[in-house]
């Protein structure tokens, strides 16, 4: 075996018998909170969309979701191989935690200037008018 083998072989002994129930525990934990909260994306998504374009953003919602499950498992999975069993719990958070940033950095751009309705009401009115004959 070469050296890099065994030097992961000697961490891994070493962390297999203390992680393991602490991991169980978070699991559990994780897998209570992972339904109200996916039920409230989909709720809030839906509520906070016009109605116009609605059935665009909750498939876009669902998309985002899908590939993030779909993403998820392999990348967590090479975490764990490469480091200790935390190291996936780790990489998920760290996954989080970059979508939720990039979240909120894409919502916070100025979106472009709507006149106010009163204004967009009158200049229909004032279209409707000069189309009329």
């Amino acid at each position: 075996m070469s050296e890099r083998g065994r030097g992961a072989a000697d961490a891994a002994r070493l962390h297999d018998g203390d992680d393991w129930p602490w991991l169980c525990v978070a699991v559990v934990g994780t897998g209570f909170l992972a339904a109200p909260t996916l039920s409230a994306v989909a709720d809030a998504v839906s509520r906070l969309a016009p109605a116009s374009v609605r059935g665009e953003a909750t498939g876009l919602q669902s998309s985002a979701q899908s590939a993030g499950f779909a993403l998820g498992s392999p990348i967590v999975g090479v975490a764990i191989d490469v480091s200790v069993p935390a190291g996936g719990f780790a990489a998920a958070g760290l996954a989080g935690l970059a979508a939720a940033l990039t979240g909120c950095l894409l919502s916070r751009r100025c979106p472009s200037p709507r006149p106010p309705a009163s204004a967009r009401r009158e200049s229909a009115r004032r279209t409707d008018a000069t189309h009329v004959q």
